[in-house]
């Protein structure tokens, strides 16, 4: 009996490990890997803040001048009370000009007939082509203008705040920035309607206990652009989040913001007009331009996908704008 027992426990456990040796499709046989049509993925920075700081105007020439009034003539009482039989008092205002060249702002890439031909439609490389070199247009000039306004030596007063923003306890961002409020309505009659704040800025801001306090208890406590705006007492209140890789090809990865450690106070106008003020302007000759042709010589065999855009930004009231030079260390 022990016997016939011991033979069923052999046969069934060669049974079992016979089962383990049978031979079985692997993953790589049952599928073939392909692109996914549904996801890819692809960098580009979310936003860019260049055309809400500088109002773009339209311009026919691709250079041209404009027309400027006078700031102390025109603020200046000369008007009074006139006696009757005599003569009302008069004046007037000089007028000067300012210039502006509309730069080619512009990107393209190349794509030889092979790539195009073998690439995944999924790929989608026409799209994918066009976001990239517009992007690069984009940054270009999102760089142009943090490099021209978000610095010392260009608007009418330059601070340094006497306590950075960063110091939490003692720092007062409110008070910094209605002094500059003051400083420009004095000297110009407009009040600041922009603050535009670097990421790092606005990230000490969310935590500051002068605008934490302030909040209402009975909900969620994180500040907003728009509470933070109407602390500030300003419009609009806008936050440089671009950032750029300022590594050369080929090297690893260095993320950068582009907007810096400070805080720029500025009147800017809803649109352009005549006689209308603005901390700058933005020059746009003609539309922006995406330009797809074959590449030359006809050899290459290639595809070309470009983007133009003619364009000066343009400081015209630095009286309209007060700097807030490292308002973070």
């Amino acid at each position: 009996m022990e016997l016939f027992l011991s033979t069923i426990v052999f046969f069934v456990v060669c049974g079992f490990a016979g089962k383990a040796f049978a031979a079985l499709p692997g993953g790589t046989d049952v599928h073939v890997d392909t692109a996914l049509s549904a996801v890819s993925i692809g960098y580009r920075n979310q936003a860019y803040i260049w055309p809400d700081l500088f109002p773009v105007v339209p311009t026919a020439k691709q250079s041209d001048k404009y027309h400027i009034f006078d700031k102390a003539d025109l603020l200046r009482n000369e008007a009074g009370v006139r006696a009757p039989g005599t003569l009302a008092n008069r004046g007037g205002y000089r007028l000067s000009t300012g210039s502006f060249f509309c730069n080619d702002h512009s990107f393209g890439k190349q794509t030889p007939d092979e790539i195009s031909a073998n690439a995944d439609e999924s790929l989608e490389l026409d799209q994918a082509d066009t976001e990239y070199v517009t992007g690069q247009v984009e940054l270009d000039l999102e760089l142009e203008l943090a490099g021209a306004i978000f610095t010392t030596g260009v608007w009418g007063t330059d601070a340094t705040p006497s306590t950075q923003w960063g110091t939490l306890a003692t720092s007062d961002p409110l008070a910094d920035a209605a002094t500059g409020i003051e400083t420009v309505l004095k000297n110009t009659g407009y009040k600041p309607n922009t603050l535009t704040l670097g990421y790092e800025v606005w990230t000490v801001l969310m935590n500051h206990p002068d605008f934490i306090d302030r909040l209402a208890t009975q909900t969620t406590r994180v500040l907003q652009e728009a509470a933070a705006a109407q602390l500030f007492g300003v419009e609009n209140l806008i936050v440089g989040t671009a950032t750029q890789n300022t590594a050369s090809e080929g090297e690893t990865f260095v993320g950068s913001f582009v907007w810096g450690k400070h805080a720029l106070l500025t009147y800017v106008p809803p649109s352009p007009g005549k006689r209308t003020p603005s901390a700058g302007y933005t020059f746009r000759w003609g539309a922006r331009k995406v330009l797809r042709y074959r590449d030359t010589p006809e050899g290459v065999l290639s595809d070309v996908i470009e983007v133009h855009d003619y364009l000066d930004p343009v400081v015209t009231g630095s009286d309209l704008g007060y700097m807030m030079d490292d308002a973070i260390a």
